[in-house]
C-alpha cells in the first residue's frame, strides 16, 4: 500500500550516521501470500510495509527464519524519547521488521526463530483487532491473547513480554457472519481511504515520528 506520506528524512534510514545502540524487533501479522492481501487479518503487514518503504528498504525472504525480514535504523533526533525503544542519545536505533511466511496460527514459530538470531532489546508486535472499532489503535505492554491465534501462538513460543499494538478493524454489521470469514474479507473502499491515517497512528505507537 503507498500512503502518499512521507517521514521527515532524518527519521528512518537504511544507512545511519550514528552506531545503532538497541535492536527492536517490530512483528506485523498477518497471512503471507497473494491470496490474503488486502484482507483485514493483514492489518500488522500493512504497517510493516509501511516503515519499511519509509526507510527506502525492501523486505527479502529468510527460509530458515520463516520470515520476511527487512532491516531499517531509526535516527536519533535531541530531546525526543523513544516510547518503546532503548535508545542512548546520540546513537541510531536498529529496527528489525519480519513478517512470518508462517500463517497466522504459526506466527510465534518464526519470531522466536528471529529473535533467537537478532537477540532483541523489545519485540513489538501489531495486529488486526475485530474487538476495536475500525481504525481504533490500542497499544498494552501485556495481557493475553484475547482469542487472537497469531497472539497466541507468539505467547506460546517467546511468552508475553512484548509490546502489543491492536489495529482496530470493527466486527460485520451481520451477526451471522463468523468472524473467522469476516477477519479474511477485503477492506471496503471507505475503509481503504482511511487506512493511510490509520496506519501512521500505528507506526506512531512504535516509536517517534
Amino acid at each position: 500500500m503507498s500512503s502518499g506520506l512521507k517521514a521527515p528524512p532524518s527519521l528512518f534510514t537504511s544507512n545511519p550516521s550514528k552506531p545503532a545502540r538497541g535492536t527492536t524487533l517490530i512483528v506485523g501479522l498477518g497471512n503471507f501470500g497473494k491470496a490474503y492481501e488486502g484482507t483485514r487479518h493483514n492489518a500488522g503487514f500493512l504497517v510493516v510495509d509501511e516503515l519499511a518503504r519509509r526507510c527506502g528498504t525492501s523486505f527479502s525472504e529468510k527460509k530458515k527464519l520463516r520470515a520476511e525480514i527487512a532491516i531499517c535504523h531509526l535516527e536519533p533526533r535531541p530531546n525526543v524519547p523513544v516510547r518503546y525503544g532503548r535508545v542512548v542519545e546520540g546513537s541510531s536505533q536498529r529496527l528489525i521488521l519480519v513478517k512470518p511466511t508462517t500463517f497466522m496460527n504459526r506466527s510465534g514459530e518464526a519470531v522466536q526463530a528471529v529473535a533467537g538470531w537478532q537477540k532483541p532489546d523489545r519485540i513489538i508486535a501489531i495486529y488486526d483487532d475485530a474487538d476495536l472499532p475500525f481504525g481504533k489503535i490500542r497499544v498494552r505492554e501485556d495481557g493475553g491473547s484475547a482469542g487472537h491465534n497469531g497472539v497466541k501462538s507468539l505467547i506460546e513460543h517467546i511468552g508475553g513480554n512484548f509490546t502489543r499494538v491492536r489495529v482496530g478493524i470493527g466486527r460485520p454489521e451481520n451477526n451471522n457472519v463468523p468472524l473467522e470469514d469476516w477477519v479474511l474479507t477485503k477492506w471496503s473502499a471507505q475503509e481503504s481511504a482511511r487506512l493511510p491515517e490509520i496506519v501512521e497512528h500505528a507506526m506512531k505507537s512504535t516509536g517517534p515520528l
